[in-house]
């Protein structure tokens, strides 16, 4: 079991590892990390301790790499944020009585399906269908976007957890030396091209382009015409010009267009 001390130390890498996994395409690798912290803080001493440190790294996972629901929605965001750091909670709580009740290897056998069905069941099947920040889109643009084209996302996810239920079985100080080593082989990939060598500073043609955006619901045509003139007026640079989700509930106008 886990004391309170080494629990905010897991919850404390588990969040690091995320928001470096999904900020940066090279560290994807450390989404193993975050999902090896969580199976530890499965080991929580009571159920109830199990689900808030998981409802905890969730909203210091969410919140941040999710403020633009601030922006939008102002305080009602910490719901939205809420509902997603839940089933980390949920996820944190059931990987705790699966170890109770299947013992440590059976429990670790139930760990990917539990992890996978979540995930699946919170992005797809209930009403808010809330697939935002699952663990296979932080290999999106990173050397293993490949995968996603054989597995998918939740498979991604499933693999991810099976890989890391095998670590967690390993005694604290071998499981320590697993993070390390990830961590180490993900911040060298910074550093590599898929050839091996190393990578030269990316020039400003490589940079990319230059995005603005405007967040409509439901609007008429005039309004969104007249929006995507001031965003233009606005940013002036800008290369693509996107229109958030909700702004038609049927084919693009032609107005639009």
């Amino acid at each position: 079991m886990l004391s309170p001390k080494t629990s905010l130390i897991w919850l404390a890498v588990a969040v690091a590892a995320f928001h470096l996994a999904y900020g940066y395409s090279t560290l994807s690798l450390l989404i193993l990390v975050y999902l090896l912290a969580l199976s530890r803080l499965a080991q929580a001493r009571t159920g109830r301790q199990a689900f808030y440190l998981g409802l905890a790294t969730g909203l210091l996972t969410v919140a941040p790499q999710m403020s633009c629901f601030w922006a939008i929605f102002g305080t009602g965001a910490a719901a939205l944020w809420l509902v997603l750091a839940i089933w980390i909670g949920l996820f944190v709580a059931l990987a705790r009585l699966s170890r109770l009740h299947f013992g440590a290897i059976g429990g670790a056998l139930l760990v990917p399906f539990l992890w996978t069905g979540l995930e699946y069941l919170r992005s797809e099947l209930y009403y808010l269908r809330f697939s935002w920040l699952n663990i296979g889109y932080a290999f999106s643009g990173s050397a293993f976007q490949p995968l996603l084209k054989w597995f998918g996302v939740y498979g991604i996810g499933f693999l991810a957890a099976a890989a890391v239920s095998g670590v967690s079985l390993l005694k604290p100080k071998r499981a320590a030396l697993a993070v390390l080593g990830t961590s180490a082989l993900a911040i060298l990939a910074l550093f590599l091209n898929e050839d091996g060598s190393f990578q030269r500073p990316p020039s400003t043609q490589e940079q990319g382009i230059m995005v603005a955006g405007v967040q409509l619901e439901f609007p008429s045509d005039a309004d969104v015409v007249a929006a995507l003139d001031k965003l233009q007026v606005a940013y002036p640079d800008a290369e693509l010009l996107v229109l958030s989700e909700y702004t038609f509930d049927g084919p693009v106008p032609e107005t639009i267009r």
